[in-house]
Parts: C-alpha cells; structure tokens; sequence
C-alpha cells in the first residue's frame, strides 16, 4: 500500500506525520488533524473529535496475494473496532466514531483516497510514547515506576475480563502514555499508561488466532501454535493475559526478558520446558513479595497462575510508593489550643454576667432606701402628735383630727 503523504485527506481527516512504532504487520498508524468540516452538527450519536486523533489504517494484501490475506486485515482492524465498541477504561485507548452526517456515524470506514480502498479508524492520540521507547533509555525503571504501571495495566486488563474478552498481546509496544514524561524525573501521579492494539483480541472463553510476540507469548498459546493440542483445550484465555503481565513487569523490574539471546524454536523451547531466573536474582533491590508474584504469573500450567484480581491485590499490597500518611493530631493538642471565637465568647459572656449583677445590686439597693408613698403615708399617720385639749369647754369626746392624706388622695366633696 503506498504510504499517505503528509497533508494527504482522508475523509475528514488530514495526515500529519506518521507514528514513529505506528507499522505493524496488519495496518499503520498515522497522526492526523480534524478539519472543521469534520464537526457535524444536528446528528445523533455524534461525539465531539479532538483536535488530533491516531488513524489505524488495515494494510491492503499484494496484487499476487491471495484474497485471504485481505480478508485476514480486514478481520483484525474490524474486532478491534467491536472490542473498543464495548470498553471505556482510562487505561483502555478510546475509539471515536468517524463523522459522516449520519444518522449514526460508522466507527469503521474505508479510505475511497488510497489505493486498494482500505478499512480505517480513528483513535485517541497518545502523545507519551510507548513503554518499549521508555524501556530503551533505561536498563530498568525504579521500582515504583514498574509497580504503578504494572498495576494500571492490571486495571485495564480487569476491565476487558469482566466483559468476557481477553487481550492476548499485552508486551511493552503496545502500552502508551497519555502525556509525554520527563524521563530523568518521572511523578508516579503523572503516569497513564494505555493499553493499545485489540487486534487479536477475543472472548475469554474462544482461543484467539496464533499471533503476537513469542518473547510474551504464553506456553498453551506455543503448544496451540506448535499444533501440539487443540484450540480448544484450553478454556480460559485470560491467563494468557496475566502470563503476557508477567513478563512486562519482568523487563520492567530488570532490563532483560525472561528468555532471550535465543532463536526461534530454542525460544519457543525454553518457554515450555525451563524456569527463568528469578526477578530478585538479577536486582537484588527486588522485595520477596514481588519476586513470587512475577514468578505466579510465568507458570507454565494457566490453573496456577493468579486471576488478575489477585495480582491487582498483591500489587497493591507490595506498592513501592504510597502516599504519605495524614500527620497524626493528639487530642491533648487541640484542648491547648483554644480558638480565638471561644475565648472571645467566654470574655463577652464573663463581662455581661458582671454587668448583671452590678446592675441587680443597684437596684435592690435603692429598693430598700427608698420608701414607697404607702410607707411615709403610714409613717406620718403614726407619729403625728394628738391636737391640745380645751379645757374651757364643756366635757365631751371629741373626734380625733383626721390624718392629712398624700398628695394622691382623692379630695373631700363639699355638699
């Protein structure tokens, strides 16, 4: 298939570069901007597209190849659009629907512009690299680094079994970043790895087709390939996926993979019939934990490997790094340290209850000096001496002089 030249238009896309590790053996990844034609409006179902998205465009088979070969890219680029039809994970690359002014946007078209017409999609762009370009600049990533990857791949991982599908080529090229890192100083809060490339993904239950990386290829995905057992004995395909995380947190943790130097058929060998060293036998810096976790996840027999809810557990369990705990604060600490609004209450109310009790004091003591009208009417009454006696009168009882009444008396009436 001739290569799309830069500015090259396809649909509503315009090629921009291509993806550096963008060429596999069943399609090719370009970067690409969206042209404002591209936003298409009063349709429904229609997501809003980024200003750069990722185009997998399927390879097209040679003039001399046979149809087969045509149908079999076509078959890879089609389920990976139905598996990321039915996954949206933060660690699970997202796939748009391409617009089209339909009712209902395809999330699969063909490229009417290149030669051979071949099936494409569009994806989310990963800016980040991959974790094979990052594993190339070191010859191991600090633990904490491997761990938190490690562990946010067992997310995705998680996600796609509990929808009854499994991945089947979890290795280093096919895990991206979402953001660019800094790789002589990489924050663990700024790590988001993605898993990509759901080519030869299936249901966990169905054996997929015998592709991907041998290094990464677990042993009944070589004895399937080697046509040494059927297809179908082996129920389970999500093993596959903890033996594939096993040897990515294997590199990871130690700059080498599990078997390597080889050649083919020794490789395929040596992945069925020996053990690899242990993790902690090439960086001692390893815990005993996590060395028995990475040697759970590369037995041969699927049955004892862990289920990836259990390595998501023991990961989590064996973190590197963790977050510092919240300082502790003794009760006695904060009794000390009154606040200033209740200290301002107590003084308000202390000055209001001294105000009170001045104030009844003063009032209890004008009560007691102070006589009331009825008193000192009483008084004078008392002591008002009797008038003389006139004794050039005849001898009689004389009525007693009437005490004078307060000013608040009622006055006689005269008749």
């Amino acid at each position: 298939m001739p290569e799309p030249t830069i500015g090259a238009t396809i649909g509503p896309f315009t090629i921009i570069e291509a993806m550096p590790a963008g060429h596999g053996g069943m399609a090719r990844v370009y970067i690409a901007s969206v042209g404002e034609h591209a936003a298409v409006t009063g349709a429904s179902n229609v997501e809003s597209l980024p200003e750069r998205v990722a185009l997998k465009i399927a390879r097209v088979g040679t003039p001399d190849s046979a149809s087969s070969e045509q149908a079999f890219y076509f078959e890879a680029l089609n389920n990976e659009v139905e598996t990321l039809k039915r996954l949206r994970h933060p660690n699970i690359v997202r796939l748009f629907p391409i617009p089209r002014g339909l009712p209902r946007n395809p999330y699969a078209a063909r490229a009417t512009e290149l030669d051979g017409m071949p099936w494409f999609c569009a994806m989310e762009y990963l800016s980040g690299g991959s974790l094979e370009s990052r594993l190339k600049t070191v010859e191991a990533l600090p633990l904490a680094e491997a761990m938190e990857i490690a562990y946010q791949v067992c997310l995705a991982l998680d996600h796609i079994h509990l929808k009854g599908m499994a991945h089947l080529d979890v290795k280093p090229d096919n895990v991206l970043f979402r953001y660019p890192l800094n790789t002589g100083n990489v924050a663990l809060r700024h790590l988001q790895p993605v898993l990509i490339d759901f080519g030869i993904a299936n249901k966990m239950r169905k054996i997929g087709p015998p592709a991907g990386s041998i290094p990464f290829m677990a042993p009944e995905r070589i004895r399937v390939m080697r046509g040494e057992v059927a297809p179908e004995h082996f129920g389970d395909q999500s093993k596959v996926d903890v033996y594939g995380l096993g040897v990515l947190l294997y590199r990871m943790l130690t700059g080498h993979l599990p078997y390597e130097g080889l050649p083919r058929d020794q490789l395929t060998s040596a992945i069925l019939q020996t053990h690899p060293k242990t993790p902690r036998e090439i960086n001692a810096a390893i815990s005993p934990k996590v060395d028995e976790l990475v040697m759970a996840t590369l037995e041969k027999d699927p049955g004892r490997r862990p289920r990836i809810e259990e390595v998501i557990t023991r990961l989590d369990e064996a973190m590197v790094a963790r977050p510092p705990a919240p300082p502790l604060i003794k009760p006695a600490a904060r009794r000390n340290r009154r606040p200033l609004l209740t200290t301002l209450l107590a003084v308000a109310l202390f000055l209001c209850s001294i105000v009170s009790l001045v104030g009844w004091g003063l009032f209890a003591g004008t009560a007691l000096i102070a006589p009331t009208p009825t008193a000192a009417a009483t008084l004078t009454s008392t002591f008002t001496p009797p008038p003389p006696t006139d004794t050039s009168t005849p001898t009689a009882t004389q009525p007693p002089t009437p005490t004078p009444l307060a000013a608040t008396s009622t006055p006689a009436t005269t008749p």
